[in-house]
Protein backbone atom coordinates (compact mmCIF):
# COMPACT_ATOMS: atom_id res chain seq x y z
CA UNK A 1 0.00 0.00 0.00
CA UNK A 2 1.76 3.43 -1.38
CA UNK A 3 -0.70 5.58 0.28
CA UNK A 4 0.17 5.89 4.05
CA UNK A 5 -2.59 8.04 4.62
CA UNK A 6 -5.49 5.29 3.56
CA UNK A 7 -3.18 3.04 5.62
CA UNK A 8 -3.85 5.18 8.40
CA UNK A 9 -7.50 5.13 7.51
CA UNK A 10 -7.38 1.52 7.95
CA UNK A 11 -6.18 1.29 11.57
CA UNK A 12 -7.69 4.87 12.66
CA UNK A 13 -11.11 4.85 11.33
CA UNK A 14 -12.16 7.78 13.35
CA UNK A 15 -9.72 11.06 14.14
CA UNK A 16 -10.32 14.30 15.94
CA UNK A 17 -8.53 17.09 14.50
CA UNK A 18 -6.89 19.44 16.56
CA UNK A 19 -7.21 22.95 15.79
CA UNK A 20 -3.58 24.74 14.98
CA UNK A 21 -2.33 27.14 18.01
CA UNK A 22 -3.32 30.52 17.78
CA UNK A 23 0.08 32.74 16.91
CA UNK A 24 -1.03 35.53 19.45
CA UNK A 25 -1.61 32.80 22.32
CA UNK A 26 1.54 31.52 21.38
CA UNK A 27 3.06 34.81 22.17
CA UNK A 28 1.46 35.08 25.45
CA UNK A 29 2.29 32.37 26.15
CA UNK A 30 6.05 33.34 25.54
CA UNK A 31 5.71 36.08 27.90
CA UNK A 32 4.51 34.92 30.62
CA UNK A 33 7.02 32.42 30.92
CA UNK A 34 9.71 35.15 30.30
CA UNK A 35 8.63 37.10 32.53
CA UNK A 36 8.14 34.52 35.37
CA UNK A 37 11.78 34.12 34.74
CA UNK A 38 13.01 36.94 34.02
CA UNK A 39 10.74 39.71 35.92
CA UNK A 40 12.87 42.77 35.86
CA UNK A 41 14.69 42.36 32.64
CA UNK A 42 10.96 41.88 30.84
CA UNK A 43 9.75 44.97 33.07
CA UNK A 44 12.62 46.92 31.52
CA UNK A 45 12.19 45.67 28.18
CA UNK A 46 8.66 47.50 27.87
CA UNK A 47 10.60 50.62 27.92
CA UNK A 48 13.66 50.45 26.74
CA UNK A 49 13.20 52.36 23.60
CA UNK A 50 10.67 54.54 25.32
CA UNK A 51 7.84 53.01 23.30
CA UNK A 52 8.09 48.98 23.70
CA UNK A 53 8.47 49.09 20.10
CA UNK A 54 11.57 46.34 19.85
CA UNK A 55 9.90 44.27 22.96
CA UNK A 56 6.71 44.14 20.05
CA UNK A 57 9.69 43.24 17.10
CA UNK A 58 11.06 40.85 18.68
CA UNK A 59 8.28 39.38 20.58
CA UNK A 60 5.61 39.72 17.98
CA UNK A 61 6.84 40.29 14.58
CA UNK A 62 9.55 37.36 14.73
CA UNK A 63 8.10 35.62 17.32
CA UNK A 64 4.81 35.38 15.03
CA UNK A 65 6.92 34.04 12.09
CA UNK A 66 9.27 31.56 14.31
CA UNK A 67 7.07 30.41 17.28
CA UNK A 68 4.90 27.44 16.04
CA UNK A 69 4.16 25.59 18.55
CA UNK A 70 4.22 25.41 22.62
CA UNK A 71 7.55 23.25 22.38
CA UNK A 72 9.18 26.47 20.31
CA UNK A 73 8.06 28.31 23.57
CA UNK A 74 9.52 25.94 25.95
CA UNK A 75 12.81 25.54 24.18
CA UNK A 76 13.15 29.33 23.66
CA UNK A 77 13.00 30.02 27.48
CA UNK A 78 15.26 27.24 28.29
CA UNK A 79 17.89 28.81 25.57
CA UNK A 80 17.59 32.17 27.43
CA UNK A 81 17.21 30.89 30.80
CA UNK A 82 20.58 28.91 30.12
CA UNK A 83 22.95 31.40 28.38
CA UNK A 84 21.78 34.85 30.41
CA UNK A 85 23.01 34.33 33.96
CA UNK A 86 26.69 34.42 31.61
CA UNK A 87 26.66 37.79 30.14
CA UNK A 88 27.82 40.51 31.56
CA UNK A 89 25.46 43.27 33.93
CA UNK A 90 24.62 45.79 31.11
CA UNK A 91 23.80 43.64 28.57
CA UNK A 92 20.27 43.96 26.44
CA UNK A 93 17.82 41.09 26.85
CA UNK A 94 15.68 41.76 23.67
CA UNK A 95 19.13 41.08 21.87
CA UNK A 96 19.67 37.81 23.54
CA UNK A 97 15.91 36.18 23.61
CA UNK A 98 15.80 37.43 20.12
CA UNK A 99 19.07 35.72 18.69
CA UNK A 100 18.44 32.50 20.57
CA UNK A 101 15.17 32.44 18.50
CA UNK A 102 16.42 33.20 15.79
CA UNK A 103 19.30 29.93 16.82
CA UNK A 104 16.93 27.77 17.77
CA UNK A 105 13.96 28.39 14.21
CA UNK A 106 16.50 29.92 11.58
CA UNK A 107 19.73 28.69 12.39
CA UNK A 108 20.82 30.00 8.47
CA UNK A 109 20.12 33.52 9.69
CA UNK A 110 22.03 32.90 12.98
CA UNK A 111 25.09 31.85 11.03
CA UNK A 112 24.65 34.87 8.81
CA UNK A 113 24.24 37.31 11.83
CA UNK A 114 27.38 36.13 13.52
CA UNK A 115 29.24 36.31 10.19
CA UNK A 116 27.85 39.85 9.72
CA UNK A 117 28.46 40.95 13.25
CA UNK A 118 32.48 39.25 12.87
CA UNK A 119 32.47 42.34 9.72
CA UNK A 120 30.91 44.74 12.10
CA UNK A 121 33.65 44.11 14.31
CA UNK A 122 36.08 45.08 11.89
CA UNK A 123 35.04 48.74 12.03
CA UNK A 124 36.39 49.41 15.57
CA UNK A 125 39.26 47.17 14.63
CA UNK A 126 40.62 49.86 12.56
CA UNK A 127 39.42 48.30 9.38
CA UNK A 128 36.14 47.64 7.08
CA UNK A 129 35.32 44.30 5.23
CA UNK A 130 35.79 44.76 1.34
CA UNK A 131 33.21 45.19 -1.18
CA UNK A 132 32.86 41.73 -1.96
CA UNK A 133 31.90 41.06 1.30
CA UNK A 134 29.27 43.49 1.12
CA UNK A 135 27.56 42.32 -2.05
CA UNK A 136 27.70 38.60 -0.77
CA UNK A 137 26.26 39.40 2.53
CA UNK A 138 23.38 41.63 1.41
CA UNK A 139 22.50 38.66 -1.48
CA UNK A 140 22.76 35.97 1.06
CA UNK A 141 20.38 37.83 3.37
CA UNK A 142 18.43 38.14 1.04
CA UNK A 143 17.81 34.72 0.37
CA UNK A 144 17.29 33.87 4.32
CA UNK A 145 14.58 36.46 4.31
CA UNK A 146 12.98 34.88 1.27
CA UNK A 147 13.09 31.49 3.18
CA UNK A 148 11.73 32.73 6.26
CA UNK A 149 8.83 33.97 5.07
CA UNK A 150 10.16 37.55 4.05
CA UNK A 151 8.82 38.82 0.53
CA UNK A 152 8.94 42.62 0.60
CA UNK A 153 8.83 45.28 2.61
CA UNK A 154 11.87 44.55 4.91
CA UNK A 155 11.70 47.22 6.99
CA UNK A 156 8.46 45.87 8.71
CA UNK A 157 10.76 43.28 10.27
CA UNK A 158 12.23 45.57 12.29
CA UNK A 159 15.71 43.97 11.70
CA UNK A 160 17.62 47.80 11.96
CA UNK A 161 16.00 47.78 15.74
CA UNK A 162 18.37 45.00 16.44
CA UNK A 163 21.30 44.95 13.78
CA UNK A 164 23.17 48.23 12.71
CA UNK A 165 23.87 48.97 9.04
CA UNK A 166 20.78 47.21 7.75
CA UNK A 167 18.43 50.19 7.71
CA UNK A 168 18.86 50.76 3.91
CA UNK A 169 18.75 47.64 3.45
CA UNK A 170 15.68 46.33 1.13
CA UNK A 171 15.28 43.08 -0.95
CA UNK A 172 13.34 44.86 -3.71
CA UNK A 173 15.63 45.42 -6.60
CA UNK A 174 19.18 46.38 -6.37
CA UNK A 175 18.83 47.97 -3.44
CA UNK A 176 20.49 45.81 -1.30
CA UNK A 177 23.14 47.33 1.37
CA UNK A 178 24.63 46.59 4.39
CA UNK A 179 27.36 47.74 6.55
CA UNK A 180 25.46 51.22 5.75
CA UNK A 181 25.51 52.95 8.84
CA UNK A 182 23.62 55.85 9.88
CA UNK A 183 25.96 59.02 11.80
CA UNK A 184 26.68 57.57 15.33
CA UNK A 185 25.16 54.08 15.07
CA UNK A 186 28.05 52.24 16.20
CA UNK A 187 28.13 54.07 18.84
CA UNK A 188 24.76 53.63 20.40
CA UNK A 189 24.89 49.96 19.76
CA UNK A 190 28.32 50.25 21.88
CA UNK A 191 26.80 52.39 24.75
CA UNK A 192 23.99 50.61 25.04
CA UNK A 193 26.16 46.90 24.85
CA UNK A 194 24.38 45.93 22.28
CA UNK A 195 24.22 42.80 19.98
CA UNK A 196 25.19 44.52 17.70
CA UNK A 197 27.90 46.54 19.22
CA UNK A 198 31.78 45.96 17.74
CA UNK A 199 32.90 45.84 20.96
CA UNK A 200 30.20 43.25 22.74
CA UNK A 201 28.83 41.20 19.95
CA UNK A 202 30.83 38.05 20.95
CA UNK A 203 29.69 38.00 24.29
CA UNK A 204 26.11 37.29 22.82
CA UNK A 205 27.86 33.94 20.89
CA UNK A 206 30.60 32.88 23.42
CA UNK A 207 30.16 34.94 26.56
CA UNK A 208 33.59 36.89 25.72
CA UNK A 209 34.62 39.70 24.97
CA UNK A 210 36.48 39.94 21.45
CA UNK A 211 40.30 39.15 21.83
CA UNK A 212 40.43 42.58 20.07
CA UNK A 213 37.76 44.73 22.56
CA UNK A 214 38.48 46.98 25.85
CA UNK A 215 35.58 45.07 28.67
CA UNK A 216 33.60 47.30 30.25
CA UNK A 217 35.28 46.50 33.63
CA UNK A 218 38.64 47.84 32.09
CA UNK A 219 37.01 51.41 30.56
CA UNK A 220 35.37 51.79 33.76
CA UNK A 221 38.06 50.62 36.13
CA UNK A 222 40.35 53.78 33.91
CA UNK A 223 37.70 56.59 34.30
CA UNK A 224 37.82 55.08 38.39
CA UNK A 225 41.78 55.80 38.54
CA UNK A 226 41.37 58.87 36.50
CA UNK A 227 38.98 60.44 39.10
CA UNK A 228 41.12 59.74 42.13
CA UNK A 229 45.15 59.39 40.97
CA UNK A 230 45.76 59.99 37.55
CA UNK A 231 49.37 58.56 37.86
CA UNK A 232 47.21 55.44 37.77
CA UNK A 233 45.37 56.30 34.97
CA UNK A 234 48.63 56.86 33.66
CA UNK A 235 50.32 53.58 34.15
CA UNK A 236 47.34 52.05 32.81
CA UNK A 237 47.69 53.61 29.24
CA UNK A 238 51.33 52.62 29.14
CA UNK A 239 50.64 48.77 30.39
CA UNK A 240 47.67 48.87 27.65
CA UNK A 241 50.38 50.18 24.70
CA UNK A 242 52.52 47.12 25.61
CA UNK A 243 49.73 44.85 25.24
CA UNK A 244 50.27 42.47 22.41
CA UNK A 245 48.44 42.97 19.41
CA UNK A 246 48.60 42.92 15.74
CA UNK A 247 49.53 46.24 16.18
CA UNK A 248 51.56 48.14 18.63
CA UNK A 249 48.79 50.46 20.37
CA UNK A 250 45.94 48.93 19.28
CA UNK A 251 44.50 49.33 22.43
CA UNK A 252 45.05 52.70 23.66
CA UNK A 253 43.27 53.22 20.27
CA UNK A 254 40.24 51.32 21.03
CA UNK A 255 40.46 52.51 24.75
CA UNK A 256 40.51 56.07 23.68
CA UNK A 257 37.41 55.65 21.35
CA UNK A 258 35.50 54.01 24.21
CA UNK A 259 35.96 57.24 25.85
CA UNK A 260 35.13 59.57 22.75
CA UNK A 261 31.73 57.68 22.65
CA UNK A 262 30.75 58.29 25.84
CA UNK A 263 28.15 61.08 26.49
CA UNK A 264 30.12 64.44 27.76
CA UNK A 265 28.16 65.03 30.76
CA UNK A 266 28.80 61.03 31.47
CA UNK A 267 32.30 61.88 33.11
CA UNK A 268 32.58 63.97 36.03
CA UNK A 269 35.12 66.58 36.47
CA UNK A 270 37.38 64.86 38.13
CA UNK A 271 37.53 62.30 36.04
CA UNK A 272 37.72 64.72 32.69
CA UNK A 273 40.68 66.19 34.67
CA UNK A 274 42.91 63.12 35.26
CA UNK A 275 42.29 61.99 31.68
CA UNK A 276 43.60 64.98 30.83
CA UNK A 277 46.80 64.71 32.73
CA UNK A 278 47.05 60.96 32.07
CA UNK A 279 47.15 61.61 28.59
CA UNK A 280 49.25 64.51 28.74
CA UNK A 281 51.78 62.08 30.52
CA UNK A 282 51.70 59.60 28.70
CA UNK A 283 51.13 60.77 24.29
CA UNK A 284 54.61 61.34 23.19
CA UNK A 285 56.06 57.96 24.82
CA UNK A 286 52.69 56.13 23.31
CA UNK A 287 53.06 57.64 19.54
CA UNK A 288 57.06 56.72 19.35
CA UNK A 289 56.10 53.25 20.11
CA UNK A 290 52.77 53.07 18.13
CA UNK A 291 51.97 51.35 14.76
CA UNK A 292 48.41 52.92 14.58
CA UNK A 293 48.45 55.89 12.08
CA UNK A 294 45.92 57.20 9.88
CA UNK A 295 45.65 57.20 6.27
CA UNK A 296 48.79 60.28 6.05
CA UNK A 297 51.05 58.73 8.36
CA UNK A 298 50.35 60.16 11.04
CA UNK A 299 49.66 58.89 14.45
CA UNK A 300 45.30 58.73 14.96
CA UNK A 301 45.86 58.64 18.70
CA UNK A 302 46.25 62.11 19.44
CA UNK A 303 43.36 63.36 17.58
CA UNK A 304 41.39 61.09 19.96
CA UNK A 305 42.86 61.95 22.62
CA UNK A 306 42.71 66.31 21.77
CA UNK A 307 38.82 65.38 21.75
CA UNK A 308 38.68 64.23 25.14
CA UNK A 309 41.09 66.72 26.21
CA UNK A 310 38.44 69.03 24.78
CA UNK A 311 35.98 68.45 28.08
CA UNK A 312 38.22 69.51 30.51
CA UNK A 313 37.67 73.15 31.10
CA UNK A 314 40.10 75.13 29.29
CA UNK A 315 41.68 76.91 32.36
CA UNK A 316 43.48 74.07 33.19
CA UNK A 317 45.25 73.82 29.85
CA UNK A 318 48.10 76.16 31.25
CA UNK A 319 49.10 73.64 33.84
CA UNK A 320 49.67 70.62 31.37
CA UNK A 321 51.79 72.84 29.20
CA UNK A 322 53.60 73.86 32.28
CA UNK A 323 53.75 69.94 33.88
CA UNK A 324 52.73 67.51 30.74
CA UNK A 325 55.56 65.50 29.61
CA UNK A 326 54.13 65.20 26.06
CA UNK A 327 55.57 68.46 24.73
CA UNK A 328 54.98 66.89 20.84
CA UNK A 329 51.07 66.26 21.96
CA UNK A 330 50.74 69.63 23.59
CA UNK A 331 52.54 71.38 20.23
CA UNK A 332 49.49 69.62 18.12
CA UNK A 333 47.36 70.77 20.39
CA UNK A 334 48.64 74.54 20.07
CA UNK A 335 48.46 74.41 16.65
CA UNK A 336 44.99 73.29 16.35
CA UNK A 337 44.33 76.05 18.37
CA UNK A 338 46.77 78.92 16.72
CA UNK A 339 44.94 77.85 13.14
CA UNK A 340 41.16 77.77 14.69
CA UNK A 341 42.74 81.76 15.37
CA UNK A 342 43.52 82.04 12.14
CA UNK A 343 47.34 81.64 12.83
CA UNK A 344 49.29 81.84 10.05
CA UNK A 345 46.67 81.76 7.89
CA UNK A 346 43.65 84.01 8.77
CA UNK A 347 41.52 82.86 6.15
CA UNK A 348 41.29 79.26 7.69
CA UNK A 349 40.09 80.72 10.95
CA UNK A 350 37.46 78.57 12.52
CA UNK A 351 35.44 80.09 15.95
CA UNK A 352 34.02 76.63 16.03
CA UNK A 353 37.38 74.91 17.02
CA UNK A 354 38.59 77.64 19.58
CA UNK A 355 38.51 75.92 22.68
CA UNK A 356 40.94 78.08 24.49
CA UNK A 357 40.42 82.07 24.83
CA UNK A 358 42.84 83.89 22.73
CA UNK A 359 44.26 84.88 26.41
CA UNK A 360 44.97 81.47 27.31
CA UNK A 361 46.12 80.34 23.69
CA UNK A 362 48.98 83.12 24.13
CA UNK A 363 50.17 82.12 27.43
CA UNK A 364 50.69 78.75 27.01
CA UNK A 365 52.16 79.17 23.91
CA UNK A 366 54.80 81.35 26.26
CA UNK A 367 55.23 78.44 28.58
CA UNK A 368 55.94 76.03 25.80
CA UNK A 369 58.48 78.02 23.98
CA UNK A 370 60.07 78.58 27.52
CA UNK A 371 60.19 74.43 28.23
CA UNK A 372 61.45 73.28 24.58
CA UNK A 373 64.23 76.35 24.53
CA UNK A 374 65.61 75.19 27.69
CA UNK A 375 65.56 71.44 26.62
CA UNK A 376 69.05 70.15 24.77
CA UNK A 377 68.18 69.96 20.91
CA UNK A 378 69.23 66.36 21.07
CA UNK A 379 65.62 65.91 23.44
CA UNK A 380 63.91 68.12 21.16
CA UNK A 381 64.96 66.44 17.55
CA UNK A 382 64.11 62.95 19.07
CA UNK A 383 60.69 63.32 19.78
CA UNK A 384 57.88 61.38 18.00
CA UNK A 385 57.36 63.72 15.19
CA UNK A 386 60.06 66.76 16.17
CA UNK A 387 58.57 68.74 12.79
CA UNK A 388 55.63 69.74 14.39
CA UNK A 389 57.16 70.69 17.41
CA UNK A 390 59.43 73.48 15.36
CA UNK A 391 56.72 74.38 13.01
CA UNK A 392 55.00 74.76 16.39
CA UNK A 393 57.51 77.06 17.57
CA UNK A 394 57.97 78.82 14.32
CA UNK A 395 54.53 79.63 13.19
CA UNK A 396 53.01 80.67 16.76
CA UNK A 397 56.05 81.58 19.17
CA UNK A 398 59.29 83.18 18.94
CA UNK A 399 61.35 82.99 15.56
CA UNK A 400 64.27 84.76 16.94
CA UNK A 401 64.77 82.36 20.31
CA UNK A 402 64.36 79.28 17.11
CA UNK A 403 66.34 80.61 14.81
CA UNK A 404 69.29 81.03 17.79
CA UNK A 405 68.12 77.56 19.04
CA UNK A 406 68.84 75.70 15.25
CA UNK A 407 72.11 77.81 15.07
CA UNK A 408 73.14 76.49 18.39
CA UNK A 409 72.11 73.35 17.64
CA UNK A 410 73.58 72.90 13.64
CA UNK A 411 77.59 74.11 15.24
CA UNK A 412 78.60 70.38 14.94
CA UNK A 413 78.11 67.63 12.20
CA UNK A 414 76.34 65.68 14.58
CA UNK A 415 73.96 68.41 16.00
CA UNK A 416 73.25 69.65 12.18
CA UNK A 417 72.53 65.70 10.79
CA UNK A 418 70.06 65.61 13.77
CA UNK A 419 68.37 68.97 12.99
CA UNK A 420 67.98 68.06 9.26
CA UNK A 421 66.84 64.50 10.19
CA UNK A 422 63.83 66.44 12.69
CA UNK A 423 62.88 68.63 9.61
CA UNK A 424 62.04 65.37 7.35
CA UNK A 425 58.07 65.05 6.31
CA UNK A 426 55.97 62.06 5.87
CA UNK A 427 54.72 60.77 2.80
CA UNK A 428 52.38 57.88 2.13
CA UNK A 429 52.09 56.26 -1.64
CA UNK A 430 51.51 52.91 -2.76
CA UNK A 431 55.26 51.53 -2.23
CA UNK A 432 54.81 52.09 1.18
CA UNK A 433 55.87 55.10 3.79
CA UNK A 434 59.00 57.03 2.98
CA UNK A 435 60.12 60.53 4.98
CA UNK A 436 61.08 63.29 2.30
CA UNK A 437 63.87 65.92 2.95
CA UNK A 438 61.84 68.87 1.39
CA UNK A 439 63.94 71.96 0.77
CA UNK A 440 60.89 74.32 1.80
CA UNK A 441 60.93 72.93 5.39
CA UNK A 442 64.70 73.26 5.42
CA UNK A 443 64.24 76.59 4.33
CA UNK A 444 61.86 77.59 7.23
CA UNK A 445 64.29 77.08 9.53
CA UNK A 446 67.87 77.36 7.92
CA UNK A 447 69.10 78.37 4.41
CA UNK A 448 68.89 75.55 2.27
CA UNK A 449 71.80 76.21 -0.07
CA UNK A 450 74.03 75.97 2.74
CA UNK A 451 72.67 72.92 4.32
CA UNK A 452 72.51 71.05 1.13
CA UNK A 453 76.23 71.70 0.76
CA UNK A 454 77.32 70.97 4.03
CA UNK A 455 75.53 67.18 3.80
CA UNK A 456 77.12 67.07 0.17
CA UNK A 457 80.87 67.66 2.17
CA UNK A 458 80.01 65.35 5.01
CA UNK A 459 78.61 62.89 2.72
CA UNK A 460 82.04 62.39 1.66
CA UNK A 461 83.96 60.50 4.16
CA UNK A 462 84.06 57.50 5.15
CA UNK A 463 82.34 56.77 8.52
CA UNK A 464 78.90 56.88 9.79
CA UNK A 465 78.56 60.81 9.55
CA UNK A 466 78.92 59.80 5.84
CA UNK A 467 76.95 57.12 5.88
CA UNK A 468 74.02 59.27 7.40
CA UNK A 469 74.71 62.31 5.36
CA UNK A 470 73.89 60.32 2.28
CA UNK A 471 70.59 59.16 3.19
CA UNK A 472 69.72 62.18 3.98
CA UNK A 473 70.52 63.74 0.85
CA UNK A 474 68.43 60.48 -1.10
CA UNK A 475 65.67 61.65 1.16
CA UNK A 476 66.30 65.74 -0.01
CA UNK A 477 63.42 66.47 -2.80
CA UNK A 478 63.77 70.11 -4.10
CA UNK A 479 59.55 70.37 -4.57
CA UNK A 480 57.29 69.23 -1.82
CA UNK A 481 54.53 68.68 -5.06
Amino acid sequence: MNDPHTYLEKVFQTTIPIPPHEPFALRRYARKLLAEKFPEEMKSALVVDNSGYRENVVMDTWGGILIETPRDVVRLVEAVTFGWRWLPPGADFLDFVWLQLVKLKAPKLYRWVQRYLTNVAAYRDGGRPSDDEETHLAEKLTKILQDIGWTSATYFSGLDSILPGVSFFAMEGKDRKVFKFAHGELTKFEQAGRLGSPSHWRNYFAFAFPTYAIADEELAGFRKEAAERADSAAAILKTLSQKAGYRRGHFVDVLLDRLGDLPPDSLSSKEKEGIAQALTATMDSIAATSEVSDDFGSNSIWPKALKLLKRTDPSQFQSLVENGQSLNWIAEILRDQGLAYGRPDASRADSERQWLTEPQLDSALVSFVERVNAMASTDVFNMPQPLDVLFCWHQLGDRVSLAAFIEQAMVDDDGFLEALDAMRGVSISASGRTFPLYREYVATFADPAVARNRLEQIAQTSNAKGDRAKELLAAWRERRF
